[in-house]
């Protein structure tokens, strides 16, 4: 070394080189990385044109405008170090290609590592053979492009072989995804509930059972914002959930797309993706299973209350025999034209009038014999309209259509004319302004499908008897508790809310089933 102690400007200029990277790296600004990756690329560069001299006997390369000479080991330590100091940024555009799982990653790890080494290997050889004498310029030349040709070739078509390999898992691995995500689709599609995938509360996925439950096209779903698919009353909680601010199991009320509403079971997720958070919903109509636990929760309390009924009925039903015949007794010895004969009539008609009461709530508890008959239905219907022209009343205009062929019956006549007569009372004050009773008959053949949508009524033939009425009409409320015992929308004391609570009874005693339409202002049909 010309100047014996001193530093050479190239270890000078690498070391400056990397505490500038090194500085860049720590300010973290996209900027500053890039100076900072080129620094140390720069590096880099320096300390293997060092080495390459060192190898090569080219010293001009490790020394600059005729100063010292940077040492082979710093040379050999500046590449190290300027290595390191690029693989601070794993993420950075150099290292993530070269850690890269693809082809891309795979091809610069085997590549590039040995092409450099073939590529100083051969100059070494080549240069040593020539000051040996083993060969001339022309025949290293030769030697050198050969021998390249054949290694560059080798190492291509091993890369290439495995790259090959690679390429053939990839394909497989997609086939495989491809497959399992069609058998989680067909998976998805055949369930019954509603599994739906909103981003912001916006539905982005959903699958057929969504289509089944709230009756739009899948098509139609996409798009839409899951609030929309609910009731006034659940929107304030479907909207905590699709938003992905709370998740868990809870229960809303849907409107499906004809407007009826639903009971519905909820469950939500959130899931976080590269693609960002979205909320996976699954919804269960429980609809039915509602209906049914409150149709059963009805029977319970009309069984409980028949046999109330029962009970007191058959009490009541004693007391009036013995005021019945002391009365009647009581009469017999009132001589003719007495006021007090009057008096005592008047009790026989209450006690007759409380007789009549008894025998429905006998009739409503299921106690009171029945007298099986095989009538005709038209006969009874008939028979009944000869009193309803007088109960009706001249407001209320009565009109019949009875089926001719009508199939025959096995019924209590008396009943079924009890039915009849509390559906037609019940029409006629529902006309206070008058309006028309219409009476129906017809046969009707129930399939399976219908029987299952209405607990205990097995399919076959049967008789269909219509009452239907012009009147007012009932609400959700009314409808849904008119069949209670004692519940009335009368005014207090004019009636005794036994009337259809005893109708349902007797045709299910003849197992029978009544479906009851209403509307507010447009009549109701039984």
């Amino acid at each position: 070394s010309p100047y014996p102690g001193r530093m050479s400007p190239n270890s000078a200029g690498a070391f400056l080189l990397l505490a500038t990277s090194l500085l860049l790296r720590r300010r973290g600004t996209p900027r500053a990385l890039r100076w900072s990756d080129a620094s140390a690329a720069v590096t880099v560069f320096i300390a293997l044109v060092s080495c390459v001299g060192y190898a090569y006997g080219a010293f001009v390369l490790t020394t600059l405008a005729s100063q010292n000479q940077i040492a082979v080991h710093a040379s050999i330590l500046m590449l190290v170090v300027a290595l390191g100091v690029a693989a601070l940024r794993p993420f950075g555009p150099v290292m993530r290609a070269v850690a890269s799982a693809g082809p891309g990653g795979e091809l610069l790890r085997r590549m590039v590592p040995l092409y450099l080494a073939v590529v100083v290997a051969l100059g070494w050889f080549r240069l040593v053979g020539q000051r040996r004498a083993y060969f001339g310029p022309e025949v290293g030349v030769a030697l050198m492009v050969v021998l390249a040709i054949t290694l560059f070739a080798v190492i291509s078509w091993r890369t290439a072989a495995a790259l090959e390999r690679s390429g053939q898992l990839h394909l497989q691995a997609e086939d495989a995804l491809r497959e399992s995500e069609r058998r989680f689709r067909v998976i998805v599609n055949a369930t019954f509930d509603s599994i739906i995938v909103t981003e912001g509360g916006v539905i982005r996925e959903a699958n057929a059972g969504s289509s089944t439950i709230f009756g739009y096209d899948v098509a139609e779903l996409l798009g839409r914002s899951l609030v929309d698919l609910m009731a006034p009353e659940s929107r304030p909680l479907i909207e905590v959930h699709a938003r992905g601010d709370t998740q868990g199991s809870y229960e809303v009320v849907g409107i499906s797309k004809d407007g009826s509403r639903l009971q519905l079971e909820a469950v939500s997720r959130v899931h976080a993706s590269p693609a960002g958070g979205r909320v996976i919903m699954a919804l269960r109509d429980i609809t039915a299973q509602r209906n049914l636990e409150m149709q059963f929760r009805q029977a319970q309390k009309m069984e409980a209350v028949g046999r109330l009924a029962g009970g007191v009925a058959h009490d009541f039903n004693n007391l009036l025999t013995i005021i019945t015949s002391y009365t009647t007794f009581a009469l017999q010895d009132v001589p003719p034209g007495d006021p007090r004969a009057s008096d005592l009539e008047q009790i026989l008609d209450a006690a007759g009038s409380a007789a009549a009461l008894t025998r429905q709530l006998l009739a409503f508890s299921r106690q009171q014999p029945m007298e099986l008959k095989v009538l005709e239905l038209n006969t009874v219907v008939a028979g009944a309209q000869r009193m309803l022209d007088r109960v009706i009343g001249e407001d209320v205009e009565l009109r019949t259509s009875l089926a001719k062929d009508l199939r025959s019956i096995r019924a209590d006549p008396g009943q079924v004319e009890q039915v009849i007569m509390n559906l037609a009372v019940n029409a006629r004050d529902a006309m206070p302004d008058g309006g028309a009773l219409v009476i129906e008959t017809s046969n009707a053949d129930l399939d399976v499908a219908y029987s299952m949508h209405h607990d205990g009524l097995n399919p076959g033939p049967y008789v269909l008897l219509v009452v239907s009425d012009t009147g007012l009409g009932m609400d959700e409320r009314t409808r849904q508790r008119i069949f209670e015992p004692f519940f009335t929308t009368k005014e207090t004391g004019s009636g005794t809310g036994l009337g259809l609570s005893t109708s349902i009874a007797i045709v299910k005693s003849h197992g029978g089933f009544i479906h009851l339409y209403s509307e507010p202002g447009n009549g109701t049909t039984f």
